[in-house]
């Protein structure tokens, strides 16, 4: 199975479905809920369960042509995927038929935050982002890379000297969106 991801964010699954059980799976904690694990220590079992819907996976086949998508710009619009509810308990993983997770919170104008993230020769342009919000350069293992950010009110630069692939993830009030950059 392979995932290529266009430039529209929009994530393709290629694979050999339906001859073969090919998937992508696309996993994220249940915004509805927000709660971290009941437990998570190392040497001790994992036990996140909340009621069976602490995570949200959907399910998408991967297909010759890579005509099953999931949009990575949302976390939520899926062509072909089906979601599903997945919990932990004392180690064990439940899986069972779910819906695509609401995460407005029944606030309105909550949800993926607009904001917006465009490539520079020397960095990335962000735009329409709180003047506090936290900004971070992580590698694609999650670890965060020295960089420098010039804020001006709502817009912010971010200049790093690493090349390949990484993410600026900006975080404001429990809101958090996640920028793919190439330098």
């Amino acid at each position: 199975v392979a995932v290529c991801i266009a430039d529209d964010g929009i994530a393709h699954v290629y694979g050999e479905y339906p001859q073969y059980e090919e998937y992508a799976w696309f996993v994220q904690a249940n915004c509805g809920i927000g709660l971290p694990p009941e437990t998570c220590v190392a040497g001790t079992p994992l036990t996140w369960h909340h009621g069976g819907l602490a995570v949200k996976a959907c399910k998408v086949p991967g297909t010759l042509t890579g005509a099953y998508t999931f949009d990575l710009n949302d976390h939520v619009t899926t062509v072909g995927g089906e979601w599903q509810d997945w919990s932990a308990n004392n180690g064990v993983l439940t899986a069972v038929p779910g819906v695509a997770p609401d995460c407005s919170s029944g606030i309105p104008g909550a949800g993926t935050p607009l904001w917006r993230c465009d490539i520079t020769a020397d960095g990335a342009r962000l735009s329409n982002i709180p003047a506090h919000a936290k900004i971070d350069l992580l590698d694609i293992t999650g670890r965060r890379l020295a960089c420098t950010i010039q804020r001006s009110g709502e817009n912010a630069v971010v200049r790093w000297n690493a090349h390949g692939a990484e993410l600026i993830r900006v975080s404001d009030r429990g809101q958090q969106r996640a920028f793919r950059v190439v330098h």
